[in-house]
């Protein structure tokens, strides 16, 4: 009978992470290029779960998602889809950085308003 090694915490972390990044996204996660970014603080910070537990928000390949990153261990725990953290109460931050994009974007043209200000002298004699 084979004896069966013991897996490190980070180790088996590390697997769970991959693992349910495949079984929920389809995606190959490099943890160790998630965990380069959180460290440089590249992703966007949600909140602190506990004194270890970590959220971060990030876009994978299209995909919304959030990072449980434990920093005690320096690991990835899991990856979860964006809108369970929204399910639990948590504030979108997607959508405060979907009006910062907005709010950098150029000012109406002025055919733009002009069309505008037709638009209201129509409705205004209808």
């Amino acid at each position: 009978m084979q004896r069966r090694r013991n897996k490190s915490k980070s180790k088996c972390q590390n697997m769970h992470a991959k693992r349910r990044a495949m079984e929920r996204f389809g995606i190959n996660l490099n943890i160790e290029q998630l965990v380069k970014e959180i460290q440089q603080q590249q992703l966007t910070f949600l909140e602190r779960q506990s004194n270890i537990k970590t959220l971060w928000y990030k876009e994978l390949e299209g995909i919304k998602v959030v990072v449980v990153y434990d920093s005690m261990r320096k690991q990835i725990a899991t990856v979860m889809p964006y809108r369970y953290y929204l399910e639990r109460g948590g504030e979108d931050v997607a959508k405060e950085n979907n009006k910062e994009n907005n709010s950098n974007r150029s000012q109406p043209t002025q055919s733009n308003r002009m069309d505008a200000s037709y638009k209201e002298l129509w409705l205004e004699g209808c």
